[in-house]
């Protein structure tokens, strides 16, 4: 028993080097800043930017205002209003004769049923003019107004999909702290593996990439029995190392809404979970070894701890405390570099030792059946 542990244990513990050296230290030598161009004069590709939104009139008019007045001078901002009944549609036709550039589309036929976002999505796609769709969500709000700019700079003649960040804005309490140091993580897994050559995933609500690799796959249809999965799935079945770029400079964020509720925020971590099982095999196995070397790094190490015979008390602290280290400095220099606030970083430790029980409490989440629902603010499932 005490040799199984002992072996366990070392095997995390190895795995988890290999992460936060090896994947995730390519971040290190990613300077956002100066990896991100600003774009040149006479270079600004026409960006049709998407946004679908389903009874998000509050937030479309917090938000939508923001994006409309975005720097980038060539640009088309495409609304699709999903059978809403709040008054969106009516908001959208009166500011579309102020803004030239909003396009309101109108999904509202009694006879269609409703079937999630990726219709709606690929309503606004289709309309779009540009070869450059830019994606984002009707609750989220460009932190500068740069962010268009410094997306469409990323890209390149050879580039298809820029993979940018949506980190969740600031609020009180030890929630909203594990929402945004659960969202840093992300970022430094499916920013890490698309350095490392296995781009798998980015976020709808800061995503680019080309209409004709849309058109070229036949639109979201190979997964197209999967409610979710606009962003992860598609940029999983399209992307290449080669053709994929990261924008990570602090002015192209885009920042969303966090859910108020421990329940809520379980609800739609757990929906996000349940499009992880049509990854690429290569990319579960990757994200599978990586989530159980957490789960059980630390109650391996703490069984070891209780019997020191197994291993020298020193060596167990010593690992224990290089990876801690590791974790800590790479979310420290993240958020430095993405503006935000200290405090996030500081609740690292704290955060590390509690993502295991999240990774419980998401695992339903691999069980789940099909969903009929897709918008953040509507509750998906019995509440």
């Amino acid at each position: 028993m005490e040799a199984v542990v002992c072996a366990g244990f070392l095997i995390t513990a190895v795995i988890q080097f290999i992460f936060w050296f090896g994947i995730a230290g390519r971040l290190t030598y990613f300077h956002p800043i100066r990896t991100t161009p600003r774009v040149a004069p006479g270079s600004t590709p026409f960006i049709s930017v998407v946004i679908c939104a389903r009874n998000e009139l509050a937030n479309l008019q917090r938000h939508l205002p923001l994006v409309l007045s975005q720097s980038y001078p060539h640009f088309e901002v495409i609304v699709v209003n999903d059978h809403s009944t709040d008054g969106s549609a009516a908001y959208l036709r009166h500011l579309a004769k102020s803004q030239s550039r909003l396009r309101p589309i109108s999904l509202d036929d009694p006879r269609v049923p409703f079937q999630g976002k990726k219709p709606a999505l690929t309503a606004g796609i289709r309309a779009a003019n540009g070869e450059l769709v830019l994606l984002t969500d009707a609750d989220c709000r460009p932190a500068t107004p740069h962010w268009i700019q410094l997306m469409t700079a990323s890209l390149s003649k050879t580039t298809d999909l820029v993979l940018g960040y949506s980190p969740y804005a600031a609020r009180p309490g030890l929630l909203n702290l594990f929402i945004r140091h659960e969202a840093m993580y992300t970022l430094i897994q499916y920013a890490g593996f698309a350095l490392s050559g296995l781009p798998y995933m980015g976020v709808g609500r800061n995503l680019l990439y080309r209409k004709s690799v849309w058109q070229s796959v036949n639109g979201f249809s190979a997964h197209s029995h999967v409610t979710g999965g606009d962003d992860d799935l598609f940029v999983s079945a399209v992307a290449s190392p080669s053709r994929t770029a990261l924008c990570l400079h602090p002015d192209s964020r885009v920042i969303s809404e966090p859910e108020g509720t421990l329940r809520r925020y379980l609800i739609q971590k757990q929906r996000h979970v349940s499009t992880s099982v049509h990854y690429p095999f290569k990319i579960k196995v990757a994200l599978g070894l990586l989530s159980a070397s957490h789960l059980f790094f630390y109650p391996l190490a703490a069984y070891l701890l209780s019997s020191p015979q197994s291993l020298p008390t020193h060596f167990l602290m010593l690992i224990i405390a290089i990876r801690l280290t590791a974790v800590t400095i790479q979310h420290r220099r993240l958020a430095t570099l993405l503006a935000s606030p200290p405090q996030q970083w500081r609740t690292t430790p704290l955060f590390d030792l509690l993502l295991p029980a999240y990774f419980i409490l998401t695992l339903p989440g691999l069980l789940l059946s099909r969903r009929t629902h897709w918008s953040p603010r509507t509750p998906v499932g019995p509440l």
